[in-house]
């Protein structure tokens, strides 16, 4: 819809046009200057802004698909929510997904139980397969590319009942830029965490690459006599043995110490009787999960329309420790 011009606006531009008008009418001189202005050239890098932006899904069909092709519901934590939230663990980053909420998770010391749309589900997958078997341990964000939460029915692809949806974790993979990225993070309560990434090629042609991940953290608690440290390792190899044909082998390593710890109690069913930093358990309870992951993926490209992928993983877990209870 067009709108006309308001009177106060055509009012201006009539004057405008009939100063010119009267001034040459009294004889004013009609001679004009012509003001030539230097050339001004500017020169410099365009740097891509950060973006949250995810344009293709891997969750909802097991292959790479624009999101705009996928009729089911996916929300996305791409790397950049990670780092801007300071996101460790991926339960953490999981707050930020609308409809997901966190329940139980065994003292801190396993995969945390989800809600999803109101479905409990504990399943977490990691590319695809399914983590949640033994003991784990929480999840850490540094080898993480980003994280996938398929919503409703359609998470029956994965071989689930729950109608909620399911929870995909997809890992950083191997590039041929050559890079080291180390990172530190201090915070309260002996808060203190180092992390590194490095890839690049292994070989001369490129044909083999790798990424590398670690970690080194420990962390205090609120609560007296509660705290933990963790070791992530994480390394990937890539080889494209033909044009067409790549093999993937992939590793984590994952060893957390966790004071078990059920938090405050409500005496009489009230809150606040007992300060929050209150132990109920004993110094020396501690649990130690150790966990590792190796997948081995072979994908295979016929031609542009039909793409071959086959992938097989091994998950162990332990956990030993004591509680008092």
């Amino acid at each position: 819809m067009s709108r006309s011009p308001s009177i106060p606006l055509m009012s201006v531009l009539a004057l405008s046009c009939a100063i010119p008008a009267a001034v040459a009418a009294q004889g004013a001189p009609s001679s004009e200057t012509a003001v030539v202005l230097d050339a001004l050239s500017v020169e410099g890098t365009l740097t891509a802004m950060p973006t949250y932006r995810v344009p293709e899904l891997y969750s909802g069909t097991k292959t790479v698909t624009p999101r705009r092709d996928l009729p089911q519901q996916v929300d996305v934590i791409p790397r950049e929510v990670l780092i801007d939230t300071a996101a460790t663990r991926v339960e953490r980053a999981l707050d930020y997904v609308p409809g997901v909420g966190k329940q139980n998770d065994f003292g801190a010391q396993n995969l945390a139980l989800y809600s999803v749309r109101g479905f409990a589900t504990q399943d977490i997958f990691f590319n695809g397969f399914n983590i949640a078997r033994g003991y784990n341990g929480a999840p850490d964000t540094q080898n993480v590319q980003s994280i996938e939460v398929l919503k409703g029915p359609a998470g029956a692809l994965y071989g689930r009942s729950d109608p909620g949806g399911t929870v995909n974790i997809l890992t950083k993979q191997p590039v041929a830029r050559p890079f080291v990225e180390m990172g530190t993070l201090f915070g309260s309560f002996g808060t203190a965490r180092t992390t590194v990434d490095a890839g690049g090629a292994l070989s001369e042609d490129g044909s083999v690459l790798y990424r590398f991940n670690g970690v080194l953290a420990r962390q205090d608690s609120f609560r007296d006599f509660v705290g933990g440290d963790r070791v992530l390792l994480a390394p990937v190899v890539s080889w494209q043995v033909t044009p067409d044909t790549k093999i993937t082998f992939e590793a984590q390593y994952l060893r957390n110490r966790q004071t078990f710890d059920r938090g405050t109690v409500a005496v009489n069913n009230r809150l606040g009787l007992v300060p929050r930093s209150r132990f109920f358990g004993e110094p020396g309870d501690d649990s130690v999960s150790e966990a590792g992951i190796l997948q081995v993926r072979l994908e295979h490209a016929f031609n542009t329309d039909w793409h071959l992928r086959v992938a097989t993983h091994l998950n162990t877990g332990s956990l030993t420790g004591l509680q008092t209870g």
